[in-house]
């Protein structure tokens, strides 16, 4: 029942999606990069405004000033982007 919930219940579209995502794209270009790499050459890199999500972040049980939180906000200030990306997803 989890297979068919899964995979097999949008297999038919997920075919549809990968035969034409190889029309565009011929299999053996995209098979030379990960799953990040993909992502970023479909995605683009985001631009994160980092003060604008540390203005509307809730900290649910946390201060601004809490050493765990000003260690988070340094790691994301220095503009690794791939790294403040992980992280915001994960805050998500």
């Amino acid at each position: 029942m989890i297979e068919w919930r899964i995979q097999k219940r949008v297999d038919e579209q997920f075919q549809a999606f990968v035969t034409g995502f190889n029309e565009l794209i011929p299999p053996d270009l995209v098979n030379v990069f990960d799953e990040r790499e993909l992502e970023l050459l479909i995605g683009g890199i985001a631009d994160i405004d980092i003060n604008d999500w540390k203005k509307h972040t809730d900290y649910r049980g946390y201060e601004e000033t809490s050493p765990v939180i000003q260690n988070f906000w340094q790691v994301c200030y220095p503009r690794h982007w791939f790294i403040t990306s992980i992280l915001l997803k994960a805050a998500l």
